[in-house]
């Protein structure tokens, strides 16, 4: 697993770098990041990256920033929160094809705060709501989103 978020942390500094630079993200790149993560995931995170206009980001103001996104849910839907620092996500995706069936790296909606944070940070459409926690409060609305997630249906 730490090879993978190895990869992975070297695939996101080239979107910051080639998208700091040229202010798109280029081919050899996408194809990385398609490789990793699976073309369709991809696209999915894409999709939900431009059109989603309102997050809540949960985080620590301490030396390892911790940071708790929230995608803002739809009148029927339940919220749906996802982990920087990991791939943990409150997802179904997450659920079904990174818990059981481990045959991805992380869903959309985690690839989608990702690439947010290296490409969208500086200039943003969304909308962001942003609660300062203590590590405690963290750790314990955690705790409780890891509970829900694994429960057996």
């Amino acid at each position: 697993m730490n090879y993978l978020l190895t990869v992975e942390r070297v695939l996101l500094a080239d979107v910051a770098k080639t998208y700091d630079e040229l202010k798109t993200i280029d081919d050899k790149t996408m194809k990385g990041l398609a490789f990793f993560y699976g073309y369709d995931i991809l696209l999915h995170g894409i999709h939900l990256l431009k059109h989603t206009k309102r997050l809540v980001l949960y985080h620590t103001n301490e030396i390892i920033s911790r940071r708790l996104y929230q995608f803002h849910a739809n009148k029927n839907q339940v919220p749906v929160y996802t982990l920087t620092s990991s791939n943990f996500c409150t997802c179904s995706f997450y659920k079904q094809h990174i818990l059981n069936k481990q045959d991805y790296f992380a869903c959309p909606h985690n690839i989608a705060i990702k690439l947010h944070e290296q490409i969208y940070k500086l200039n943003n459409h969304i909308e962001i709501e942003t609660f300062i926690v203590t590590h405690e409060y963290l750790i314990d609305k955690m705790a409780k989103l890891i509970e829900q997630t694994c429960e057996i249906e």
